[in-house]
């Protein structure tokens, strides 16, 4: 939720504000597919990660945590979460 909140109040900066909202649905979906052992749909693929490490919370101090325990498909697209689809935290 706290991924969420922070897209939710991400100001005027509309181009970052839709990069990090599709690089989390696309790994979103491409978690719940590998979860189910398909392919992930093609237009995952026409997103393109973030040209910036974005770690959620913003504390500095989560960062090694969040870098160890990321998701596969949100590490790729340079986003780092403390847990993914299905998770609990």
């Amino acid at each position: 939720m706290a991924l969420l909140r922070e897209i939710a109040v991400a100001g005027n900066d509309h181009f970052a504000f839709a990069a990090l909202r599709q690089n989390y649905v696309a790994a979103m979906v491409e978690q719940a597919a590998e979860q189910k052992g398909v392919q992930p749909p093609a237009w995952v693929r026409d997103i393109p990660g973030l040209a910036e490490p974005y770690f959620v919370g913003g504390l500095k101090s989560l960062e090694p945590y969040l870098l160890a325990v990321s998701p596969g498909p949100y590490r790729r697209r340079n986003l780092f979460v403390d847990t993914g689809v299905g998770g609990r935290v």
